[in-house]
């Protein structure tokens, strides 16, 4: 087995770098129920073994995570990107708060003993809601993600997918009301879709080894390389002023020679349609308020529209397999 010269310390800077998800801010008072609890961040990382690495969080870029690469920022700072190369490593990433996508790509060169890439995107918010009905109303939430991996050796490509949906303490209404999932849990914990060459390996809850929550509805398609993965569910927003954290990430880990860690097409966090009498802003002001957001499907039906995505997706390579 090759062993990457440098490659572990490579790794452990960059997770060091990726660890948090979001970043917590002391709750500040907007209004009563609405509090910035997570703050509003649109963030791009890549790096490639052969020092090559960049990042750029909310349109400034972030010396920390180095400065060899090219950044780019646009819709005031809340849409991001990142892209280096070097020793034939490729890697990028983007993230947007106002649509909620986050893409990423990464490919190992040819170098002996220096073929690695990593790509990064992550999202983050405090999601301001208004109920001005005098009873909960029902939101579905969705995260979806879709890529390929090729020439792949198994565990060593592959990466993960998250969302992270947050009620705090201090994130109900006058009457300490939060938003909740059907069951009566408060919205809560980090959902983990975990994968490698061989597919989806898990769907897990606060970890990415543990099981997955009983709140969430989730499914995955696999064929030759190309993967498609949700979470699903469905929120209460209790009358009044709330609010709810989000977060969502995109992760990608590639090793060895000539593999391509392809997720660059849209993963993405989306909100159902709005009943009547609820309505949202949030901390950045931007969050999920691009025009062509379109509605998305309820939870019961987006088992059977993400099948039919993996099938489709599988005969569209065969026909291009027999153009060829």
């Amino acid at each position: 087995m090759k062993i990457f010269h440098g490659v572990l310390n490579m790794r452990t800077t960059i997770l060091q770098l990726l660890t948090a998800t979001a970043v917590l801010a002391a709750p500040v008072a907007a209004q009563a129920g609405h509090i910035e609890y997570f703050a509003p961040t649109s963030q791009a990382t890549v790096a490639t073994l052969g020092d090559g690495r960049i990042g750029i969080r909310n349109g400034v870029q972030d010396l920390y995570y180095g400065d060899n690469g090219v950044v780019g920022t646009s819709l005031g700072g809340w849409q991001n990107s990142a892209s280096t190369q070097s020793l034939g490593n490729v890697a990028s990433s983007s993230a947007n708060l106002v649509d909620g996508s986050l893409h990423a790509f990464a490919a190992a060169g040819s170098a002996a003993y220096q073929e690695a890439a990593f790509a990064d995107a992550r999202l983050s918010d405090s999601v301001w809601f208004t109920n001005t009905t005098d009873a909960d109303i029902a939101l579905d939430v969705m995260f979806t993600l879709d890529g390929k991996i090729t020439n792949g050796t198994g565990i060593w490509q592959g990466g993960y997918g998250a969302i992270n949906l947050f009620a705090c303490g201090a994130c109900g209404n006058d009457v300490g009301e939060r938003v909740h999932f059907a069951s009566g849990d408060f919205a809560y914990g980090t959902q983990y879709i975990v994968f490698d060459a061989t597919g989806i390996t898990n769907f897990g809850q606060d970890t990415t080894v543990s099981g997955p929550s009983p709140n969430y509805t989730y499914g995955s398609t696999f064929d030759a390389g190309y993967m498609t993965a949700y979470y699903a569910t469905t929120i209460y927003i209790p009358k009044g002023q709330t609010t709810l954290g989000v977060t969502s990430a995109l992760n990608l880990d590639c090793r060895f020679t000539n593999a391509t860690c392809d997720f660059g097409n849209t993963t993405k966090i989306a909100f159902g349609p709005l009943a009547e009498g609820l309505s949202y802003t949030s901390a950045s002001g931007a969050f999920l308020t691009a025009n062509d957001v379109a509605p998305v499907p309820e939870p019961a039906s987006w088992a059977l529209m993400i099948m039919g995505f993996g099938v489709a997706g599988a005969t569209l390579r065969r026909r291009r397999v027999v153009a060829a």
